[in-house]
């Protein structure tokens, strides 16, 4: 082939409604029906589509997205071993800020975290835990019930337990989550043990 300016045309691509031809001259499309420069009329469609690479797909806004997508989906981890004696709620794991893509959206928020809780003589285990937005001294308290515990009538010294909590929250503005947590009056202490399971927090946005 020789190098250099060339032109090339191909006429004869019918779009089986009208008779009319596809052209394509260099990077120029011209045609009618179901052709145009810019576009493919979907309706004159048939047979299956060529896969394609998201990668490909680009001007598709989070605003676009369909109601029930997640977003985004922004993890926080925390190795620290919280203790307390208190039967006040103390502050646990806070992740750091979530910066929403719109103030709109919701939040799927969910914490896995273990739980430890010790009692000392005839008394019982018991600890309570639950989810803040914001910090435990000026957040709000998210998960419900006035006493979200674990509790043992008895059972032995010290318990570990796996826990997972999730809410689905409204927060209007960024926000950071937090992990309140206090003792069961009857019990010695209650614990969120980082140090030997990571507590994880999830956060997915999901637009409205």
């Amino acid at each position: 082939l020789a190098t250099g300016a060339a032109t090339a045309s191909l006429v004869g691509i019918d779009d089986n409604a009208t008779g009319t031809k596809l052209t394509i001259s260099d990077t120029t499309i011209t045609g009618v029906g179901a052709f145009t420069s810019t576009s493919i009329d979907a309706t004159k469609l048939s047979g299956d589509l060529p896969a394609i690479s998201g990668a490909s797909l680009t001007g598709f806004t989070d605003a676009q997205m369909p109601a029930g997508s997640v977003v985004q989906v922004v993890s926080s981890t925390n190795t620290t071993h919280y203790s307390t004696t208190s039967s006040s709620v103390q502050q646990g794991p806070q992740t750091g800020t979530l910066t929403l893509k719109n103030t709109s959206n919701k939040v799927l928020v969910t914490v896995t975290f273990i739980v430890r809780m010790t009692k000392t003589g005839g008394g019982s285990q018991g600890g309570r835990y639950a989810i803040y937005r914001g910090s435990i001294a000026s957040g709000t308290k998210l998960t419900a019930g006035s006493e979200p515990q674990h509790y043992f009538n008895d059972p032995g010294t010290e318990s570990y337990i796996l826990t997972t909590l999730t809410y689905y929250d409204t927060p209007g503005a960024n926000t950071t989550y937090s992990l309140g947590y206090y003792k069961h009056p009857a019990g010695t202490t209650a614990e969120i043990h980082g140090g030997f399971f990571t507590t994880h927090f999830t956060m997915q946005e999901v637009s409205v």
